[in-house]
C-alpha cells in the first residue's frame, strides 16, 4: 500500500508542479537577477517583458512625420531586407529552447512573440510574450522565457530598410506553436 501511494506521488504530485501557473496575477518576477514585468488584463491576457522595456506600450510611428503608419502603408512598403530569413531564424531560437517533453506537453497550445527592433541597428531591443493566463504556456517557468529574449537579441540582426529607418522601431510578432526542430 504504501508503494502505491508513493508511487502515485511521485506520477501525479511531479505532473502538478511542472504544470504550476506562474502568470496569475500583475506582479514583478525576479529570476537570477533578472526582472520581468506581467501584467494580466480583465481579459485574462498575460503580457510578459522586462522590466527595463521602454517600448511595450509606445505606439509606432514614423520619425520624419511623428505620423502612425497605415496597415495599407505597412503592407506595401517592407521594413526589414531579410524578415522572412530572420522569422524562421526566430522560429528555431524559440523551439530549440523547450526540451522534446516540454514540446510534447504544450502541443497545441500557442502563444504571441513580439520583437521591437532597432531601425539604427538592426538588433532586437526588446521582446514581449503575451498568452492568456489559462493556456498551456502560463506554465512555463520565466527562465525558459528569459532564454529565448536573450538568444533572440544575441542571434538576431534584421536589416533596415530606408523606410524601416524612418521608424521608431521595427516591429515583428506573430502566434507560435512549437515544433520539433
Amino acid at each position: 500500500m504504501k508503494t502505491t501511494i508513493a508511487l502515485f506521488c511521485i506520477i501525479f504530485c511531479t505532473n502538478l508542479v511542472a504544470q504550476t501557473n506562474y502568470y496569475k496575477k500583475t506582479q514583478i518576477l525576479n529570476e537570477s537577477g533578472h526582472l520581468y514585468q506581467c501584467d494580466v488584463a480583465p481579459s485574462q491576457m498575460v503580457t510578459l517583458y522586462d522590466i527595463n522595456n521602454k517600448l511595450t506600450y509606445e505606439r509606432q510611428y514614423d520619425k520624419t512625420t511623428g505620423t502612425i503608419p497605415s496597415i495599407e502603408e505597412f503592407m506595401k512598403l517592407d521594413d526589414t531586407k531579410n524578415g522572412i530569413i530572420m522569422r524562421k531564424n526566430a522560429e528555431r531560437i524559440i523551439n530549440r529552447a523547450f526540451p522534446i517533453a516540454e514540446i510534447d506537453r504544450l502541443r497545441g497550445a500557442s502563444f504571441n512573440v513580439k520583437l521591437y527592433i532597432s531601425p539604427e541597428t538592426g538588433k532586437v531591443m526588446e521582446v514581449v510574450f503575451s498568452f492568456p493566463t489559462f493556456n498551456l504556456f502560463a506554465t512555463v517557468p520565466l527562465s525558459t522565457y528569459i532564454k529565448i529574449e536573450t538568444e533572440l537579441k544575441n542571434s538576431l540582426k534584421y536589416t533596415p530598410t530606408e523606410y524601416g529607418k524612418n521608424l521608431n522601431y521595427i516591429f515583428r510578432g506573430w502566434r507560435h506553436k512549437l515544433t520539433f526542430q
